[in-house]
């Protein structure tokens, strides 16, 4: 698996948050469900302890990865509230826009190589356990190990259930809130 990272500063579609990293999984994505796509794109935003103990913030799919504003952007963060009360000087806070999100990480309007037009209805069908997947791949590459504490809501409390059914032995705590339990 071949990874190329980067800070956005502006990228072509337009759909990339200002100041969100990216990273671009350069092997085929193969979709639960059938499908595959040929790089994986994902675009994230960390805040505080590099070395510290994780916790990943898991959004809905109607929010980006800016949970909370930073220096390169000052905008207000979906969970700045929250956030503002994580110990930054012990904790690493990470936050990943989903699949499927129109956020920067891979979706029906991002751009296919193969036709140089957005995916729309040709982009496969997302499950959580692609979602898990995908969080999985970003951890692989910003070598952690651990989760110490996963947090999501709406759809990201669905997809924090899977994350930790799936690899139960790389998180220590999961909460989750506002979700569905049978969707």
């Amino acid at each position: 698996m071949k990874i190329v990272r980067g800070l956005s500063k502006k990228m072509p579609n337009a759909h990339h948050p200002i100041g969100s990293n990216l990273i671009k999984i350069q092997n085929q994505f193969q979709f639960f469900k059938g499908g595959v796509i040929p790089n994986l794109h994902i675009s994230w935003e960390e805040w505080g302890n590099h070395n510290g103990p994780v916790v990943w913030l898991y959004p809905p799919n109607s929010q980006s990865a800016h949970a909370k504003s930073s220096l390169e952007n000052q905008k207000l963060g979906w969970f700045e509230d929250f956030v503002d009360k994580i110990d930054t000087k012990k904790y690493r806070i990470i936050s990943m826009a989903p699949i499927g999100s129109p956020y920067g990480t891979s979706s029906p309007i991002t751009i296919n190589p193969d036709t140089m037009q957005p995916y729309k209805t040709s982009f496969p069908e997302i499950t959580f356990i692609d979602q898990a997947n995908a969080q999985k791949m970003l951890m692989d590459s910003l070598d952690i190990d651990k989760i110490h504490l996963m947090i999501g809501g709406s759809s990201g409390g669905m997809g924090t259930l899977q994350f930790a059914s799936q690899f139960p032995d790389l998180g220590l705590f999961y909460l989750k809130f506002r979700h569905c339990f049978s969707c």
